[in-house]
């Protein structure tokens, strides 16, 4: 598992082609971002893991010829692992729209 520290400096070398990016942190039944541009991302990040989250990937909005895309990857350690891509890809239909409209539009206010 690697520190949050290393967390926060993959997050600053996500794709160039994305914007908006940000760590995923998973709970139980719900998920949370740290963005890219939080004050004190490693302290956010720490304060989540501190409360039952795992970090396990980024996501971000991709400028692409059909408009925006949403991404999303999961970081090396969970690759192969199925209940990691699972999790993000539940989670992240699951609001997608809500996420979408907050990165694409500005709009709303996800955990940060």
């Amino acid at each position: 598992m690697r520190s949050t520290e290393e967390l926060v400096n993959a997050l600053r070398s996500a794709p160039s082609q994305w914007t908006d990016a940000a760590i995923v942190v998973a709970f139980d039944k719900r998920f949370e971002f740290v963005k890219e541009d939080t004050p004190d991302a490693t302290g956010r990040l720490k304060l989540l893991e501190e409360r039952g989250g795992l970090a396990i990937g980024l996501a971000g909005v991709e400028n692409a010829n059909a408009g925006r895309v949403f991404m999303a990857k999961v970081f090396p350690e969970y690759e192969g692992q199925r209940w990691a891509h699972r999790s993000i890809d539940r989670r992240i239909l699951a609001i997608l729209e809500y996420v979408r409209g907050f990165l694409v539009r500005g709009v709303g206010t996800p955990h940060s």
